[in-house]
């Protein structure tokens, strides 16, 4: 299973990597990354960074492969979900956007609440879904990617 071998810690000023039998650091790279969720996309990891790009990542040695900005201004506050090769995020003020990982495009799609977006969201078919800090779920329909 991939990253079995290892543990990934984000943080506000780091990502490290490290080994669960021996504490060792494997790598460390400095970013804002407080709030990211990172995945696995094939043998790479997938990962948001507070700036407003979506990265990815070597799991060997933290390089970074793919580098694209989102379109939205900051990524602190609501993690990432893919949809194929796309991947969704959504920053402050609930501006959503997409970025394509295979051709490195970028779209704002449009707001899904002014209110903060705070939470891990979830795609259903084409429905792209958040909490808000309000206490609110707010659902984004998606166009075809």
């Amino acid at each position: 299973e991939q990253g079995d071998d290892r543990v990934l810690a984000c943080s506000r000023q780091r990502l490290r990597t490290s080994d669960p039998a021996t504490g060792e650091t494997l790598w460390e790279i400095e970013g804002h990354y407080r709030d990211a969720n990172p995945q696995w996309y094939g043998e790479r990891i997938l990962i948001s960074k507070e700036e407003g790009q979506v990265q990815l990542l070597d799991p060997g040695s933290g390089e970074t492969q793919v580098e694209i900005e989102s379109g939205v201004a900051r990524l602190d506050k609501a993690g990432l979900v893919r949809d194929g090769s796309r991947v969704v995020v959504t920053g402050p003020g609930g501006r959503v956007a997409a970025v394509d990982l295979d051709d490195g495009s970028n779209q704002v799609l449009g707001q899904i609440s002014i209110d903060y977006v705070y939470s891990t969201p979830l795609l259903e078919d084409d429905l792209y879904v958040v909490a808000t800090m309000g206490g609110e779920l707010r659902g984004y329909r998606l166009p075809p990617s």
